[in-house]
């Protein structure tokens, strides 16, 4: 199974200790990438920030879905998950 996790920010500095936290919790068999947003916010700490990243995750997340057996949104706020 592969997974692709897609960090909020647009800065990859988390993503190889995102990466490591993740394999951590999977399944022999399972590899996971995780990528950062092309551009958009450093953070997400308001409505705003929110709104500046949906539109780069549902892109990401289109650009990568064909490649993985899932995606997971690394964001408590599901940001762009309920896009269809």
């Amino acid at each position: 199974m592969k997974i692709i996790v897609i960090n909020l920010v647009s800065t990859d500095r988390w993503d190889e200790n995102d990466r490591r936290i993740y394999d951590d919790f999977t399944s022999e068999g399972t590899h996971v990438d995780v990528v950062s947003l092309d551009t958009g916010p450093g953070s997400i700490e308001n409505r705003v920030a929110e709104a500046m990243a949906v539109l780069q995750v549902v892109k990401r997340a289109r650009e990568l879905y064909r490649d993985y057996d899932g995606i997971i949104v690394n964001c408590c706020l599901d940001v762009g998950v309920d896009v269809r």
